[in-house]
């Protein structure tokens, strides 16, 4: 039994550095290098010294990941995937099942980084919101209350709203075949969002 705990022991430990990946690419940092991205659920621990294995495809954090690191050095890493990493004495290991990741060198600051990244793989259309979405307060459910909807708290968040906003008005009605209520809240003083 004692042999079993220890080889059990080794493979856990051996598994998350392998990540069953076809690919491995190991990135030493530079000298005062530091890392950032990959989760905002992960920003009180960067930038990066140390990190278990994060796996971008099964952990999402709040639905809070992007493909993206970027270091203070101007280095950045993109992937159209999901990848998985970690940290290990500021050094980046990074596992993909679909390509070999290695740093873009773009500038010498983490602006430099992230700008370059943006620019390449997901620039500004340069088009703006709707203006409603920065002239009225916008209501949430989902932020407000995350993977828990049910009834009794969205009926809650939406008495809360109506007492400390007296220029909202709001109506609800039964979902059919459900025990829960649509809540649909709008300002007497806004028009219809436009369509198109």
């Amino acid at each position: 039994m004692k042999v079993f705990l220890v080889a059990l022991s080794l493979l856990l430990g051996i598994l998350p550095g392998w990540a069953g990946s076809k690919y491995e690419s190991r990135i030493t940092s530079l000298e005062n290098e530091k890392w950032w991205g990959g989760m905002v659920g992960l920003g009180s621990q960067m930038p990066f010294k140390d990190l278990r294995l994060f796996d971008l495809a099964a952990e999402n954090l709040n639905n809070q990941n992007v493909p993206l690191l970027v270091s203070s050095q101007g280095r950045y890493i993109w992937s159209d995937k999901p990848f998985s990493f970690k940290v290990e004495n500021g050094d980046l290991r990074i596992y993909s099942d679909y390509e070999s990741l290695e740093p873009v060198l773009a500038g010498n600051t983490l602006k430099d980084a992230y700008l370059a990244a943006s620019a390449k793989h997901f620039p500004p259309s340069g088009k703006l919101p709707d203006s409603l979405f920065f002239s009225i307060p916008q209501y949430n459910t989902w932020i407000e209350l995350m993977y828990n909807q049910n009834q009794e708290d969205i009926l809650k968040y939406a008495d809360n709203i109506l007492k400390n906003d007296s220029l909202l008005a709001y109506s609800w009605s039964t979902i059919t075949g459900r025990n829960i209520m649509a809540i649909s809240i709008s300002s007497r003083s806004v028009s219809p969002i436009r369509k198109g």
